[in-house]
């Protein structure tokens, strides 16, 4: 039996159980999270975060440098839900590993859907492929996300239902991830709640 207090640090915990002064092997890794955010850390320096953190919204365009951020916590294992506001046409929304490049615009490492429109980039543009059945997203739409780390997949849901899945993602941390390519565009973590 375990026991998980409120007071425990956010972030990644390794949890590992003794027996008779014997350690077991590791048996979970929890992650303790108020809600989704964007990491600082990890974010294109023409891109401000607002609202905590929630919110990225893009103050300057420079095609010279990266446009993107990524969430704040990976995930490794277990399946994961988040969702996300788009409001503007030109954002890419997805997931990606570490290391991150911040500063190159064209993320060759992201796996993501990017802007009202059907196209997906599962290993960047140069290998974009268009998926006839996605329909893209709208502005200021809600979408839904499923990551599904042991099965290596992540899932859109758009507010009409529409879906679109990418597959063989790596055996990696894996880590939200958001583009903006216009100014005053900008993307928001919504709660749960």
């Amino acid at each position: 039996q375990y026991q998980v207090t409120a007071t425990a640090e956010k972030g990644e915990h390794e949890i590992k159980v003794s027996v008779n002064g014997k350690e077991l092997q590791q048996v979970m890794t929890l992650i303790i999270v108020d809600k989704w955010t964007f990491d600082p850390q990890e974010c294109s320096p023409n891109i401000r975060l607002e609202q905590n953190c929630s919110e990225a919204v893009l103050c300057a365009e420079n095609s010279g440098s990266g446009l993107s951020v990524l969430g704040k916590f990976g995930m490794r294992s277990g399946n994961h839900q988040w969702k996300l506001r788009i409001a503007g046409k030109t954002v890419g929304v997805g997931v990606t590993t570490k290391p991150f490049r911040r500063y190159k615009q064209d993320n060759d490492q992201a796996y993501y859907w990017y802007g009202c429109d059907s196209y997906r980039y599962p290993l960047g543009p140069r290998n974009k492929t268009k998926h006839e059945a996605f329909t893209g997203f709208k502005a200021n739409e809600i979408l839904r996300f499923n990551l599904d780390c042991d099965a290596h997949t992540v899932t859109i849901t758009t507010g009409n239902g529409n879906q679109d899945t990418i597959t063989n993602l790596p055996d990696q941390e894996i880590f939200p991830y958001v583009a903006i390519g216009s100014v005053s565009n900008r993307c928001m973590f919504v709660s749960e709640s």
